[in-house]
């Protein structure tokens, strides 16, 4: 299954080492800043790295009843949904999607509430329920790209796709990612190309058309590394 935290573009290597160097000395600093430095460090780490799921958590730990962060700890509640899916922890997820069901008063920021709904979507196919997946999926493209938020929108359409994958709607996954790449051509998005070309690779070679498939998969090689 290819997938990609949602919400930016992933950090260089050389930047999550100097994040991690940073990590050991935020322990001095009050709650509300320390939060928001581990949770600046998470995002910049790989994606569904287990230390970057630990500093999210450390992160809400800090700061869950504080009133004027529930926008933050919203936010953080959606990254960690992705990451306990991923790693298999669904009821943990689950419990969290709940709690930040909860906090979904309206009073939520729209970036904040596309994020939120991806990760339902991605915690719904994590689950084994596709359709959910894929109408959650649909909802989370639309959001982002009511409000302009083209990584965001790419990233919700490429997990999009990999549910159509899995619901074996193998006609609705290529058209998705044949579109991705056309949208994506004028983009400097690199890891979502290569993720869509895989994902497309994968679903050519369902299909039986395997010229399609290596020609993708050769193109997503130098990508993915």
């Amino acid at each position: 299954r290819t997938s990609t935290i949602a919400g930016r573009p992933p950090g260089s290597r050389e930047l999550v080492i100097r994040a991690n160097a940073l990590a050991p000395m935020l322990s001095g600093l009050p709650a509300t800043p320390q939060a928001h430095a581990l949770a600046a460090i998470a995002i910049a780490m790989p994606q569904f790295d287990p230390l970057a799921t630990e500093r999210f958590q450390r992160s809400v730990a800090l700061v869950r009843h504080d009133s004027a962060e529930r926008d933050f700890v919203f936010y953080l509640l959606s990254f960690l949904v992705r990451h306990l899916a991923r790693a298999g922890s669904l009821d943990e997820a689950r419990e969290l999607a709940a709690q930040a069901r909860a906090m979904h008063d309206g009073q939520r920021p729209r970036y904040l509430v596309a994020q939120f709904v991806l990760a339902e979507a991605m915690l719904s196919s994590y689950s084994g329920d596709f359709e959910a997946a894929l109408r959650r999926g649909r909802l989370a493209v639309a959001h982002a790209e009511s409000i302009g938020a083209t990584y965001l929108a790419c990233s919700a359409a490429v997990t999009l796709a990999t549910d159509a994958q899995s619901a074996c709607r193998y006609e609705e996954a290529i058209a998705i990612g044949e579109k991705l790449l056309a949208d994506l051509s004028a983009l400097r998005f690199g890891d979502l190309r290569g993720c869509v070309l895989n994902n497309l690779s994968n679903v050519y070679r369902l299909t039986g058309t395997l010229s399609r498939a290596r020609l993708a998969a050769l193109e997503a090689l130098p990508l993915m590394r």
